[in-house]
């Protein structure tokens, strides 16, 4: 799994939900007290932090054993969480059958041609 996989998943996500919070299309969820406009700007908040983990990613190579170990479960699980957002849009023509995967297929993937 590479920072490129959590680059092209971000903005998968941030394409579909961005879009939400759009004032001039008459969106009000911005700002809005209403349930669905907090759960909006949780989910938005959610990809956002769960998305820093392509900063880990770049950093593994540079970490000890027992520090790529813990890279590698924090990455996965981020990878994990996204992918579970991400496929709910799995009909969406720009989705990438890499949004699907596992961390462990995810990197079995990357290094096919």
């Amino acid at each position: 799994m590479t920072a490129e996989h959590f680059r092209r998943i971000e903005s998968f996500l941030d394409a579909r939900i961005n879009p939400l919070f759009d004032a001039t299309a008459g969106s009000t969820h911005g700002f809005a007290d209403d349930d669905a406009s907090r759960a909006l700007r949780a989910l938005r908040h959610t990809v956002g932090r769960e998305a820093a983990a392509a900063a880990l990613c770049e950093d593994y190579e540079k970490e000890d054993l027992s520090g790529r170990q813990i890279t590698r479960s924090m990455t996965d699980e981020s990878w994990r969480t996204l992918s579970n957002i991400a496929g709910q849009w799995k009909d969406h023509p720009d989705f990438l059958p890499e949004f699907g995967l596992q961390p462990h297929q995810l990197a079995t993937s990357s290094k096919q041609p």
